[in-house]
C-alpha cells in the first residue's frame, strides 16, 4: 500500500529483480579493485485530470489538441496511441499544444505523468472522432459502421474494397455550405483515479585505485517497471537521461557555498557535470507490466532512474574499498589505503 494507506494497482518490483540478478553485470567475475553495487528506486506517481480534442483535417490528416506542453518527447507517445485508436498511422497524426485560454485542460508537464494523465483523453477523443468520421460514411456507403474499415486514406466496406469514399471528401461532406453532417471534432477526457507507482533496480560496476583513491565506472545498467512501453525510443532515452543524472550525485554533481553564502559552483565552468569518459554505456532493461489503470497500461517513466543512481555506485565502491559511503558526492581522499 501507499503512504496514504491506499492499494497499489499491479506493480513489477520482483520482475525487477530478479532481471537484475542474471544480469552479465552482476553476474561476471570480479577482477583486481572491482566490485558491484545494486541499488532500487520507487516512484509514486502522479495524475492530473485532464481533457483532449481530436478533429479530422481537409487534407485527412489527424490532428489532436491537447494543453500540456512537451519536455520530453511525450508527444510522439500520445501519437502513438491516437493512430492506434483511430486506426491511423502514426504520421498522419499531429498533436498541436494550444494556448492556456483556448486548449483543452492539461496536466502539467512533471511528476512523469503526461501519458499517465493525458493518454487516456487522447485515447478517447480519437475512438469518437473514429465513430463520427464512420457515422457520415455509413450514409455514403450504405453499410453499417462495423462493416467498415480504414484503409490508405479511405473508408471502405470491408470484403468489397471498390465500395469506397474518401477521407478527404468525408470531411468536406461534413464542413460545406448547406451540408447536412455534422463536422467531425471529438473530445475525450480523462480521469485516472489510482497511481501506478514505478519501480526500478540499477547496476553500477567500478574499478577502484586504493593507492590514488580513483574509481571508474566501467559498467551500468537500468532495469525499470514501465507498464506498458508505448513508445520504447523514447522511454530508452528517459532513462539514459534520468540514471546519468542520478549516478551525476556520486561522481561530483553538487552545490557549494563559500564561508560568505556565495555560490562557489553556479555555472557549468565550475559544476561538475559527468562528462562522456566518465559515463559507460547504459544497459538499459525495460519490464513490461502494464498497469490495470494507466492508459493502455502504461506508467511514468521519467522520475524513477534518477533515484538510485547514486547509491548503486556508493554500493559498488564501498564493496571494492571497504570504506562505507555516507556522503555525495563520493570523496575519494577517503578511499586511499
Amino acid at each position: 500500500t501507499g503512504g496514504y494507506g491506499d492499494k497499489w494497482p499491479r506493480i513489477a518490483f520482483i520482475e525487477c529483480l530478479e532481471e537484475a540478478k542474471g544480469h552479465p553485470l552482476y553476474t561476471a567475475p570480479l577482477g583486481q579493485g572491482e566490485a558491484v553495487g545494486v541499488a532500487a528506486g520507487s516512484w509514486g506517481g502522479a495524475r492530473t485530470p485532464s481533457a483532449a480534442g481530436c478533429r479530422v483535417e481537409p487534407d485527412g490528416t489527424l490532428s489532436v489538441q491537447i494543453g500540456t506542453p512537451d519536455v520530453s518527447g511525450a508527444t510522439t507517445g500520445l501519437a502513438m496511441i491516437a493512430a492506434d485508436a483511430f486506426g491511423y498511422p502514426v504520421e498522419k497524426v499531429r498533436i498541436e499544444t494550444g494556448e492556456t485560454g483556448s486548449a483543452p485542460y492539461g496536466a502539467v508537464a512533471a511528476g512523469s505523468q503526461t501519458t499517465y494523465s493525458l493518454g487516456g483523453a487522447v485515447h478517447e477523443a480519437a475512438v469518437e472522432a473514429r465513430r463520427q468520421l464512420l457515422e457520415i460514411a455509413t450514409e455514403e456507403l450504405e453499410a453499417a459502421p462495423e462493416d467498415l474499415e480504414l484503409i490508405d486514406g479511405r473508408v471502405a466496406v470491408r470484403g468489397v474494397p471498390e465500395r469506397f469514399v474518401e477521407i478527404t471528401q468525408l470531411v468536406t461532406l461534413s464542413t460545406e455550405f448547406m451540408g447536412k453532417y455534422r463536422p467531425i471534432h471529438a473530445s475525450g477526457r480523462s480521469a485516472v483515479k489510482v497511481a501506478s507507482p514505478q519501480f526500478t533496480v540499477h547496476i553500477a560496476r567500478v574499478k577502484t585505485d586504493p593507492e590514488t583513491g580513483a574509481f571508474q565506472l566501467t559498467g551500468y545498467a537500468a532495469i525499470q517497471d514501465v507498464g506498458r512501453a508505448i513508445n520504447p525510443p523514447e522511454i530508452d532515452g528517459q532513462i539514459h537521461g534520468g540514471a546519468t543524472q542520478s549516478v551525476g550525485r556520486a561522481l561530483g554533481e553538487q552545490l557549494v557555498y563559500d564561508a560568505d553564502g556565495q555560490l562557489r559552483t553556479g555555472s557549468l565552468l565550475d559544476y561538475d557535470l559527468p562528462t562522456v569518459d566518465q559515463m559507460p554505456a547504459i544497459d538499459v532493461r525495460l519490464i513490461e507490466v502494464p498497469s490495470p489503470v494507466g492508459p493502455l497500461g502504461a506508467k511514468g517513466v521519467g522520475e524513477p532512474p534518477a533515484i538510485p543512481g547514486a547509491a548503486a555506485v556508493a554500493n559498488a565502491v564501498s564493496r571494492a574499498t571497504g570504506v562505507r559511503i555516507r556522503e555525495l558526492p563520493i570523496d575519494r581522499s577517503l578511499l586511499v589505503h
